[in-house]
């Protein structure tokens, strides 16, 4: 028996030989007939940004939703690869939802990376009732808000982690009277894979908002942007 470069021939005849070198050639073949199956179903995992958190993302969200993680398709909270919950989120189940909020609603869209085995989500979406606007001023002075303003909505800022928003909605569900709607969006860090993202977080969320604001009625005293919402200033 001798070794030739990669291929393993046996001292006999040139029949048995080629047999050697035909056997190695095949299953060379199929193990990256294997690769590049798995590689393709890696890639049809998911749902592209536009159909997920209820189809919330317009076409500009989706953009950014891509670029900041570096993705084409998305899994989210309710998805059997992604958690155990049995129901994806809805908006209109958001909004019956304001009623109970105090804060922060528990009831949000988490979005991860198809098939992305760390379970860290990328990003969180959430709606809740607000009495008022926020203060710019205090929330820069606790570090609450370090990025951009953006002309939109009541008042709308990036911060280190994501990104808020705030609306007019005049509404009354199930009795409880509702003045302005709070969206906030959560990125997670380690799951982002672009630098100077603000401008990306408020389209997604301005995108989000806007779908609420249709759901609900409300969509007019709303006064959101079409589109990528303008930055004409730095938080005062």
């Amino acid at each position: 028996m001798i070794t030739q470069g990669r291929f393993l021939f046996l001292s006999t005849t040139s029949s048995q030989q080629k047999l050697v070198t035909v056997s190695t050639y095949t299953a060379l073949a199929a193990t990256l007939i294997a690769c590049s199956g798995g590689g393709e179903e890696r890639k049809n995992t998911g749902r592209p940004a536009t159909q997920v958190c209820d189809s919330a993302f317009d076409e500009d969200a989706s953009k950014a939703l891509q670029k900041i993680s570096g993705e084409s398709r998305f899994e989210e909270l309710g998805d059997s690869s992604a958690s155990s919950r049995t129901s994806r989120f809805s908006l209109e189940e958001a909004a019956r939802k304001l009623e109970t909020n105090k804060g922060w609603s528990e009831y949000e869209c988490k979005v991860y990376k198809a098939g992305d085995e760390t379970g860290k989500e990328l990003l969180d979406l959430s709606f809740a009732s607000a009495a008022s606007l926020p203060d710019p001023k205090e929330s820069k002075r606790e570090g609450s808000l370090s990025g951009q303003e953006f002309n939109t909505g009541a008042w709308a800022g990036t911060t280190p982690e994501g990104a808020k928003l705030y609306f007019r909605c005049s509404v009354n569900i199930s009795g409880t009277e509702i003045k302005y709607v709070h969206a906030s969006i959560f990125v997670n860090s380690s799951q982002i894979t672009a630098k100077g993202v603000d401008r990306e977080k408020m389209s997604i969320i301005n995108s989000a908002s806007r779908r609420f604001a249709e759901k609900v009625d409300c969509q007019k005293e709303a006064r959101l942007a079409t589109g990528v919402p303008r930055s004409d200033r730095q938080p005062s």
